[in-house]
């Protein structure tokens, strides 16, 4: 036991560590010609159906994000395993596949997050190979989580919005009657549940613990499409033409001059 706890901390401590630029997708010498966080495909889609692009398969605990001035996927971090309460249950791999919608951006520019259900070969062999492809996804409802500004937080006021909107892929015989969230099993909603009311792990204040998220409501079909209407729109990058253009100057100007250490430079990665 002596030995294993040392052990175990200096995982927790690695896992919780933005990872080296040997992790990530940059190229030192060139930015990407393609940025696939605006390049949604032109063809047309039903109501209730989004474009996806995966940053994160079903199961995985890298935790690998797409920049939005370059398109270029990183490893941004590894997953911590993190106990839910006193259970003795532990989560730490992500329970869906998490990406973005191309092209739809909210008011701050940041494309929308998705997480879909189904496929689970397809969105992990794309991540291994790192040649994702924009994939049709229906649109079932969203999950209502929410993240503690600064703990503790005592009134729901003090939780600040961090919905994940829900969808399958229809081309996996196991999800493509699955409508909307009224259409998935006990097991899977709690599994959802469990993980983003934990995943983040608890903060201390005081002397006592308090968890810094939460996630136990869904939403069905209809609230999710009026939510993402209201909330976010169709943009092909062009509003934000500018901004990218600076950022992607800084990057490469930096580099040229050899003063950034890793690709996670906080003064890179703020301009984003």
């Amino acid at each position: 036991m002596k030995l294993i706890l040392p052990l175990l901390m200096i995982f927790i401590f690695s896992c919780s560590t933005p990872v080296s630029k040997k992790w990530n997708g940059y190229s030192l010498s060139s930015l990407p010609s393609r940025n696939i966080v605006f390049e949604a495909p032109g063809d047309k889609l039903a109501p209730d159906e989004m474009w996806f692009i995966v940053e994160v398969p079903k199961g995985e605990i890298h935790k690998y994000e797409l920049r939005t001035a370059s398109g270029t996927l990183i490893m941004d971090r590894v997953q911590c395993p993190r106990q839910i309460g006193d259970s003795g249950i532990w989560v730490q791999s992500f329970p869906a596949h998490y990406g973005i919608s191309p092209g739809r951006l909210n008011v701050d520019g940041d494309p929308l997050d998705l997480l879909v259900l189904g496929n689970d070969d397809l969105y992990s062999e794309q991540i291994e190979k790192r040649q994702q492809q924009a994939q049709r996804v229906r649109v079932i409802g969203l999950l209502k989580m929410e993240e503690c500004g600064k703990v503790p937080c005592k009134s729901d006021k003090e939780w600040l919005q961090d919905w994940k909107i829900l969808a399958v892929d229809t081309r996996d015989p196991l999800f493509n009657k699955v409508i909307t969230t009224d259409d998935l099993s006990k097991n899977l909603k709690s599994t959802l549940s469990n993980y983003f009311s934990n995943y983040k792990g608890q903060s201390s204040f005081a002397g006592k613990f308090y968890p810094t998220t939460r996630a136990n409501e869904f939403l069905n079909k209809k609230e999710a499409l009026d939510f993402i209407a209201k909330n976010f729109v169709i943009d092909g990058g062009l509003n934000r033409k500018k901004e990218v253009a600076e950022c992607q100057e800084l990057y490469q100007k930096t580099y040229e001059k050899k003063e950034m250490k890793t690709e996670l430079d906080p003064n890179y990665l703020n301009c984003l």
